[in-house]
C-alpha cells in the first residue's frame, strides 16, 4: 500500500476524494491515478531526488531558439533574376 494525496477532487470506484485528501491505495492503482494526474505520492516515492538536497545529474534544458519570420515579397513569391536568352527574339531583330 502507498499513501497518496489527491491533486484534484474526483470520484473513483464509487468513492469521492477531495483535493488534498490523503489515503492508502494499492501500488498498481496508485500508479494509475498518478499517471492520470489525479494524485501524487505522499511519501515522495515519485521523485526521490527532491528530498535528498542533492543536485540532479540531468543536463539543464537548452534555451529555445528565437522565431524567425521572413517578409513576403510584393508578388507573394521569391524574386528570381531574369536570365537573358542567347537566341534573338522577333521583337529585338
Amino acid at each position: 500500500m502507498v499513501e497518496v494525496k489527491a491533486l484534484h477532487s474526483f470520484q473513483h470506484n464509487g468513492n469521492s476524494f477531495k483535493r488534498g485528501q490523503v489515503w492508502d491505495e494499492h501500488d498498481s492503482q496508485a500508479e494509475a491515478l498518478r499517471k492520470a494526474g489525479l494524485v501524487t505520492y505522499k511519501d515522495n516515492k515519485a521523485d526521490p531526488q527532491q528530498g535528498t538536497g542533492k543536485k540532479s545529474s540531468a543536463s539543464p534544458a537548452a534555451p529555445a531558439s528565437p522565431k524567425q519570420t521572413s517578409s513576403r515579397s510584393a508578388r507573394g513569391g521569391k524574386k528570381k533574376p531574369v536570365a537573358q536568352s542567347s537566341s534573338p527574339t522577333p521583337a529585338s531583330e
